[in-house]
């Protein structure tokens, strides 16, 4: 929308604070990393290094996935 008095969303982006920003990316993150793991078998040592994480990182958000 050429401003934000016209524009048609019910809810801003830009009042979304940066803290919620980040929780958003670790889930979808966390989530991406639990998939591959479960559904493709992509290894704990590949994972950590496809997203920049130490495998111990990657063993903990896929076990939480477990119990979730």
């Amino acid at each position: 929308a050429p401003s934000c008095l016209s524009c048609p969303f019910v809810s801003c982006r830009h009042d979304i604070s940066a803290e919620k920003v980040r929780e958003n990316k670790v889930q979808q993150r966390n989530y991406e990393i639990r998939r591959l793991r479960n559904s493709e078998g992509v290894t704990v040592k590949v994972l950590a290094e496809q997203f920049g994480l130490v495998p111990t990182t990657v063993t903990r958000i896929v076990n939480r996935g477990a119990s979730a």
